[in-house]
């Protein structure tokens, strides 16, 4: 059964592997790393299915990380969720006027972070929808 593959952009080693567990707990599969100078090579080389990004990364910045994926065309199409823990209304405005799919404000509940990933990426929700409660493959009487 195939899995949707997220790939997670976060600094902050706690916040990072809280995210993953969780995810990966909710029948998603997860390659995170800690900088967003990495972000394009990976998603060429994953195929993910979403990425999420924290906007305020020391490297390059969430937004630079979803200019980079706009810009290639084996890329551009994939759904951006940024995490931020500015509370700014110009932060949320800008990310989402530069193509992010959602914008969510940190700390953010992990259930939080896997609905949003199910709701912007339409491969999540079709490989979610094959499952059936529990993350059990779905049962056809």
């Amino acid at each position: 059964m195939l899995k949707c593959m997220v790939l997670l952009a976060e600094d902050f080693e706690d916040a990072r592997e809280v995210y993953r567990i969780y995810l990966e707990m909710s029948g998603f599969a997860v390659s995170d790393v800690p900088c967003g100078d990495r972000v394009l090579a990976l998603a060429l080389e994953l195929q993910p299915d979403v990425v999420v990004v924290d906007l305020g990364l020391p490297d390059l910045d969430g937004l630079s990380v979803m200019a980079q994926l706009r810009a290639h065309p084996l890329t551009a199409h994939l759904p951006v969720v940024i995490l931020s823990a500015h509370a700014y209304v110009e932060d949320e405005t800008r990310s989402l006027q530069q193509g992010a799919a959602a914008f969510l404000r940190k700390p953010c509940a992990p259930d939080v972070l896997a609905a949003t990933l199910r709701r912007v990426s339409e491969s999540c929700a079709r490989k979610q929808a094959e499952k059936g409660p529990g993350g059990r493959p779905a049962v056809t009487l």
